[in-house]
């Protein structure tokens, strides 16, 4: 018995000093990477960071995703923010989605709170493909590309990117 004892101690010990072993530092769940990038008309823009530190006021911006939408910012709310949004009736899931102006799947851009492309104007061809949809607390993965309507005259401008999105619901 008193080897029994000896032997789950040192066993116990050497999970607790395995466990504890810089080199081997338990997973965090707030240590989510998120990122995204993004060139829109010939601009781009790109963002990442640990999810949840996005009001970080020297890297402004956020990056997460949910059943019916996928959100993608960078600056400060009223300065300088660019902010893009696909949106779907529940599930967006994996596969190519493709964006026109009679699609189910919808897409904005706005730069300071006004609107510099949608996917509702005329000559909108783009394609969303979500290559990843993990559960609750993990990533939405994915890119798009195409052209994007400024008006109801037809205009368009190019856009393409790839995001890595917290999903939250």
């Amino acid at each position: 018995m008193d080897n029994l004892i000896k032997i789950s101690i040192a066993v116990l010990l050497s999970l607790l000093f395995y466990g504890c072993n810089p080199d081997n530092p338990q997973p965090n769940p707030n240590s989510i990477n998120v990122s995204w990038q993004a060139t829109i008309n010939g601009i781009s823009y790109s963002y990442s960071a640990i999810y949840g530190t996005s009001n970080i006021d020297n890297n402004p911006g956020d990056c997460f995703a949910g059943p019916g939408s996928i959100q993608l910012l960078k600056g400060n709310l009223g300065y300088d923010l660019i902010h893009l949004t696909f949106s779907k009736p529940p599930p967006i899931g994996v596969g190519n989605n493709t964006i026109n102006p009679t699609s189910i799947v919808k897409c904005v851009i706005s730069r300071n709170n006004q609107v510099i492309g949608m996917s509702e104007f005329p000559n909108t061809d783009m394609n969303l493909t979500v290559t990843e949809y993990s559960s609750i607390g993990g990533l939405i993965k994915g890119n798009f590309s195409g052209v994007i309507g400024t008006s109801s005259n037809g205009d368009v401008i190019p856009i393409s990117g790839q995001f890595q999105a917290f999903r939250v619901n």
